[in-house]
């Protein structure tokens, strides 16, 4: 593999994954004393950065676009300009899938609502809040979310003496999907939503007394079944072997297969960014030891486990229970410690 890139050469299809993968497009209502209504309505659009690297690619594409954002104090990077937002809506304009529908939205109907000064009227307030909820049901969902348009429809009624029943939802004009995404763009996704790990479980079967291999795990949320068939088709086109649960909440795909994986790794491993040095270890090191079977020894085991935690951008969960130190504890004098 090549060597990793630069978080400045981050493309615009790789930064339509990423904002797929991890941004959420939100409403923020508060209570207001400033006009009729007693409410009023922030659009803003959240994406978390989870390390330097995320905040840099992130940072590098909105920069290079003139397109004003902040980092708050939870590390999430907010655009709620609305210049800001009109000037990212159209320079992902038929690239994004997931968010498509929310963007256009906030850029193409509901500034429109603000303009004709209907987004602070009882009607208004109620029409964008149903509108939104109907084409965002993570936003719907929240569970701590007090003024949704079922509390907000209560008090316009109580407080204004109007029936809101038959009130149309906002809805968004007609989204401009892309007919074939670049690879840059499920490069972007894979990267931020995915992991590549060795996967370890007892299994009395092998004489170590443990079964090991390296896998990759994509886990998308709300990303909704149109991208979930473009991510099959891509994969599809590699071609690889690999399970995949998926509704409209939840996108589950898992790769186990050592020469899948390795097909996986060779088309998108050079341009990832965030999991590139543990796509490399696997391609360069991982899969030739477990095709060997060095992970069938108590020293290849360890070994294969310890080098690919110290990779400094590995995640490990708490949780984990099978890790190098887990290893040494139990096969402590019978190992090479590193």
């Amino acid at each position: 593999m090549s060597d990793i890139k630069n978080e400045d050469s981050v493309s615009e299809w790789y930064f339509c994954g990423l904002f797929d993968s991890r941004a959420s497009v939100n409403l923020e209502i508060n209570a207001c004393d400033a006009n009729s209504i007693g409410y009023r309505v922030i659009p803003h659009i959240s994406i978390p950065t989870y390390s330097s690297i995320h905040a840099g690619l992130i940072s590098s594409y909105l920069h290079s676009n003139d397109i004003c954002y902040i980092l708050n104090d939870n590390d999430n990077i907010i655009i709620s300009d609305r210049s800001a937002i009109n000037s990212l809506s159209n320079h992902l304009r038929g690239k994004i899938i997931a968010k498509a529908e929310q963007l256009t939205f906030l850029s193409d109907s509901l500034f429109a609502l603000f303009d004709n000064g209907r987004a602070h009227s009882p009607r208004g307030i109620i029409s964008m809040l149903e509108g939104f909820e109907a084409i965002n049901p993570r936003w719907a969902g929240y569970k701590n979310r007090k003024y949704t348009a079922q509390f907000i429809s209560s008090k316009m009624e109580e407080m204004f003496d109007i029936n809101t029943a038959n009130i149309e939802p906002l809805s968004a004009p007609d989204d401009d999907y892309p007919t074939s995404p670049s690879d840059q763009y499920f490069i972007g996704f894979i990267d931020n939503s995915s992991r590549f790990t060795i996967s370890i479980k007892k299994s009395p079967e092998y004489k170590i007394g443990y079964s090991a291999h390296p896998s990759f795990k994509l886990t998308g949320r709300w990303v909704g079944p149109r991208l979930n068939a473009y991510i099959e088709e891509f994969l599809n086109e590699l071609p690889v072997k690999y399970s995949m649960s998926d509704d409209f909440q939840h996108l589950d795909i898992s790769i186990t297969n050592l020469d899948s994986l390795e097909t996986l790794i060779e088309k998108v491993g050079p341009d990832l960014f965030i999991q590139y040095p543990q796509a490399e270890f696997l391609f360069e090191q991982g899969i030739p030891a477990f095709r060997d079977g060095y992970h069938h020894t108590k020293q290849g085991l360890y070994e294969l486990v310890s080098v690919f935690e110290n990779i400094p951008t590995t995640r490990i969960s708490s949780r984990r229970k099978y890790t190098s130190d887990y290893f040494e504890e139990l096969w402590g004098n019978k190992l090479n410690l590193m």
